[in-house]
């Protein structure tokens, strides 16, 4: 069984949710299947064969009943870490779609600090309505752009497997950093 590159986001997303809920001191409840595939645009027959890949890829594992959790999977930190920073730029390439507007990612998302300059034609998902004209790339589902609107965490961490998968080797360090800081606050939020 092979992951598909729509997994990765839904991995993700459970790790954001759990960020969300921890930063805002908001609790939404118990979060369901159906929540999850609304938010990214996925079917939810979709997310439950994702969940199933990832359980067996080990980057999600069941949370049990009686830990009380709102999220019916944790993101295994150390393992997504690992393919995030090592793994995705050899199985999701990057492709660029010629010159748009659009939602910025990579190193053209203001909300990523380093001490790397952007360069000055942004990196951009190609969507309608987008704020930015930059060059595109394709983004690591189709409708990431969409869900990246709805949940600043997940366009943050979008926006560095982007930097990683568009990378040359001192972006690369720089990038993998920021994904382990990113990874160490999901595994405090868990």
């Amino acid at each position: 069984m092979q992951l598909k590159p729509h997994d990765t986001v839904v991995a993700l997303k459970y790790g954001c949710i759990a960020l969300s809920e921890q930063s805002t001191g908001k609790v939404n409840g118990k979060i369901s299947v159906r929540a999850v595939a609304s938010s990214l645009g996925i079917s939810p027959g979709e997310i439950s064969k994702s969940n199933q890949r990832l359980v067996k890829a080990k980057l999600i594992a069941p949370v049990e009943e009686s830990y009380q959790k709102n999220l019916p999977y944790n993101l295994v930190v150390t393992h997504m870490q690992d393919w995030l920073s090592h793994g995705i730029q050899y199985s999701v390439i990057a492709e660029s779609m010629g010159v748009g507007r659009g939602i910025v990612t990579s190193w053209s998302n203001k909300a990523i600090h380093s001490e790397f300059v952007p360069r000055e034609l942004a990196y951009v998902w190609l969507t309608p309505g987008g704020d930015t004209t930059g060059e595109g790339i394709s983004p690591i589902y189709p409708k990431a752009p969409l869900a990246a609107r709805e949940d600043h965490h997940l366009h943050y961490i979008l926006s560095l497997i982007d930097a990683i998968r568009l990378g040359k080797p001192r972006e690369l360090n720089i990038a993998r950093g920021l994904i382990r800081d990113f990874m160490g606050l999901i595994r405090h939020a868990q």
